[in-house]
């Protein structure tokens, strides 16, 4: 039991405590206000189940499935009607959650059902991973005891949700009393039937403005909720009531019929392709010269043998993304999950709250009965361009002493907790590389077999925070992250998921990113420090993990030719694509003697006042309109400094060619598989390309004189007495003609280049 005496700190052990602390006490049917001058929401459309009795079991829960339709508004409809049914004919209990579901004969995303969705109502939602490939351990050992396969939803890929027909959230943090608060309202005869919601890393952290409405944890069951199965899909809508809260079955009636009216049915496919946003600036916290030290501080801290912490710690950063138009989270979550099927995907919205969002690849535990599993993930490397990259990669990971301490730490950490709570805990296999689209990491599987199911609070004492996320031991680690972060984790790398009555399943919130209208994104990410650990490499793995959740085709590096900019940054927005390429090498031409000491950032069409106006303390070199460099460093960019002195790329980037050229597949990546800017760099031709581009369109205009005169004088010198002189006459003075033609044309579109708005 020691290991759930380490992870007090992190879930409360206090009974339950009605103070006026507590979040949301109103109940009244008015509309959502804010209370103590914060940004909590007491809504009218729900209850709050921490305040319910949790020794007083409810008097009904139950699921009333309707007939099967072939379309989501035959769906809508069908529960409008079981609502009004409903009504006429109400359950005889003061208290009481009754879900009505309406099967659909075909498959829609639920994160395309979703976005339809108005954005006023709290919002969730979750999709499962894919396992295929990896055993199912929860399978095996309810093989063994004879159960076979108990799960209910197998097939379930997703669940969306809107509104919440009862919810759990205060400032204290997760409790015994909490957890059995959400059991009061689950159900194993109604097993989908979920609360959906997340805690905090650390509770009893000072809560920063941007989590204030997350307070110390957020369930919800939602009011109206969109399941997404293989092969088909399910609408559904639950109501909750209590008489003893003032929230009676009447008010949950009227308070869904109310949302039901709001629900669309017009499904989208979304696009998965771009957001249509651009980022105006991007700053870590901590900035690059303070992360260093703090690993450092770390390092020293784990060698000092009086020091308890002497296996691990976790250090996070966050990075603040201004982008030009607010960032849609539901599109982006859409986008991480076309690429991350071997991820969790989630989305966190309580009322007037930012939405926390993201693709974490990290399962912290799923119990379904008494069976419970739980994984060991750690250690980062990139994925190769090519398989036997790829695999030379992969065995680097594999053979690092480095990353097989830090691995076994958290394996065997996780090992010793299961042992704690269950009778027997099976670990399989002890070592494997798990690969994912971007990178790839050191992973094992463990299962075990709970005592009772009552002990699933404990599952969470036990596990949260793993040392993956959080460091070894957990407090010392806790506090020393409390000591050297100048920034509030919130809900990242904490539990995020949902409680069931048969079933529960929460991943960590690693990977993400809290969104707000007109505030942009905060990105989050970490790095496990051990004794060997690199400050530079650290970064570079944060760097790394970012471009999990980044903002895909919104953050992009400079052109390639101009500096030695890293990999790590891929160029992904869709109208500057062709100028950057991930998986493209980067060019070592040095255009000066000075060597790029940071990397570079292209804001499509960002002007300078704009960008000050969003953030002024930001330090920034401006090179004109739509190129700046991030930090205080001086880097010699002579080639870009003067194509946009005249806006050259800027009205290039207006004039739509960049988009037509991506259209037609012209892109950095096509072009160097074809060996163009290779041997365009052996020829010295971008050395030309620069000059020709600072050219004066006068000076060219004046070429064009020059030219046709010499034409001239090669139809007039030249004889015609024979026929290879009156082709060399041709063949001269056309050229000479051709060229003061294309002089003159090439004076006039570069003039317009460099002198349009």
């Amino acid at each position: 039991m020691a290991s759930l005496q380490l992870s007090s700190h992190f879930l409360g052990t206090n009974t339950k405590k009605h103070s006026s602390m507590s979040i949301s006490r109103t109940y009244s049917p008015v509309p959502c206000t804010r209370l103590l001058s914060r940004k909590f929401m007491s809504c009218s459309m729900s209850m709050n189940g921490c305040e319910g009795d949790f020794r007083k079991p409810l008097g009904t829960a139950e699921t009333r499935t309707m007939a099967a339709v072939l379309s989501p508004s035959a769906a809508t409809e069908s529960l409008i009607s079981a609502v009004s049914e409903l009504r006429s004919q109400p359950p005889l209990f003061s208290s009481g959650v009754v879900r009505l579901e309406v099967p659909i004969n075909q498959q829609i995303g639920a994160i395309d059902w979703l976005q339809a969705q108005n954005e006023t109502h709290p919002r969730c939602f979750f999709s499962r991973r894919s396992d295929v490939g990896r055993p199912d351990l929860l399978l095996d050992l309810a093989s063994e005891n004879g159960n076979g396969d108990s799960s209910s939803d197998r097939d379930l890929v997703s669940v969306a949700g809107i509104g919440s027909a009862v919810f759990f959230r205060d400032l204290d943090p997760f409790s015994h009393d909490d957890w059995r608060s959400i059991r009061r309202f689950l159900s194993s005869t109604s097993p989908l039937i979920r609360a959906y919601g997340g805690m905090r890393f650390d509770p009893h952290g000072k809560i920063s403005v941007e989590w204030e409405p997350f307070g110390a944890f957020y369930f919800a069951v939602p009011q109206v909720e969109f399941n997404e199965f293989g092969g088909s899909s399910m609408l559904a809508a639950t109501l909750a009531w209590d008489d003893e809260l003032s929230w009676t079955l009447e008010n949950a009636i009227e308070a869904l019929q109310e949302t039901m009216l709001q629900v669309s049915s017009v499904v989208m496919r979304l696009r998965r392709e771009s957001l249509g946003v651009s980022v105006l600036s991007k700053n870590h916290v901590p900035t690059k010269g303070a992360y260093y030290p703090a690993v450092e501080k770390a390092l020293e801290m784990i060698k000092q043998k009086s020091s308890s912490l002497s296996k691990v710690v976790v250090l996070a950063r966050n990075s603040r993304v201004i982008t030009d138009t607010d960032i849609d989270p539901i599109a982006w979550l859409a986008q991480l999950q076309s690429e991350g099927h071997d991820a969790y995907q989630f989305c966190l919205q309580p009322p007037g709250a930012p939405a926390f969002i993201g693709n974490t690849p990290e399962r912290l535990f799923q119990r379904n009965q008494l069976g419970v599993c739980s994984e060991a993930l750690a250690a980062t490397r990139p994925r190769g361009a090519s398989p036997a990259r790829d695999k030379a990669i992969e065995n680097d990971l594999r053979t690092s002493l480095k990353d097989d301490l830090e691995f076994s730490i958290v394996r065997e950490n996780i090992k010793e907790k299961l042992n704690s709570i269950c009778d027997k805990v099976v670990v399989k296999p002890q070592k494997t590389v798990r690969k994912l689209a971007r990178v790839q990491h050191l992973y094992s599987q463990l299962a075990g077999r709970l005592r009772r199911e009552d002990d699933e609070f404990d599952i969470l004492a036990a596990l949260h925070p793993t040392p993956a996320v959080c460091g070894l031991p957990a407090e010392e680690a806790r506090l020393l992250i409390k000591e050297i972060e100048s920034f509030d984790r919130g809900m990242y790398a904490g539990p995020i998921g949902f409680f069931g009555g048969q079933e529960s399943e929460f991943a960590v919130g690693i990977r993400s990113a809290l969104v707000e209208k007109g505030l942009g994104a905060l990105i989050y990410a970490g790095t496990g420090i051990v004794a060997g650990s690199n400050p530079t490499s650290e970064w570079n793995e944060l760097d790394l993990k970012i471009s999990q959740v980044r903002l895909v085709y919104l953050i992009f590096d400079l052109p390639p030719m101009a500096v030695n900019a890293p990999l790590s940054s891929p160029a992904t927005h869709p109208r500057t694509q062709f100028l950057s390429n991930p998986v493209l090498p980067r060019f070592r031409r040095s255009y000066s003697s000075v060597k790029s000491p940071a990397a570079f950032s292209v804001v499509s069409m960002a002007p300078q006042k704009k960008v000050n106006k969003y953030d002024a303390k930001w330090k920034k070199q401006w090179y004109g309109a739509g190129l700046f460099f991030e930090g205080s460093e001086e880097v010699n960019v002579d080639v870009f400094k003067k194509l946009e002195k005249r806006k050259v790329l800027s009205n290039v980037e207006k004039s739509g060619l960049l988009s037509k050229a991506e259209d037609l597949g012209v892109t950095l990546s096509s072009l160097e598989k074809l060996g163009v800017f290779s041997k365009a760099e052996e020829l010295g031709l971008l050395s030309l390309l620069e000059t020709l581009a600072s050219t004066s369109p006068s000076g060219l205009g004046l070429g064009c004189t020059p030219a046709l005169t010499a034409a001239i004088v090669a139809v007039v010198l030249i004889p015609d007495d024979s026929t290879t002189l009156v082709v060399a006459q041709a063949v001269l003075g056309g050229a000479f003609a051709l060229g003061a033609v294309v002089l003159l044309v090439g004076s006039v579109v570069l003039d317009g280049l460099q002198e349009a708005d």
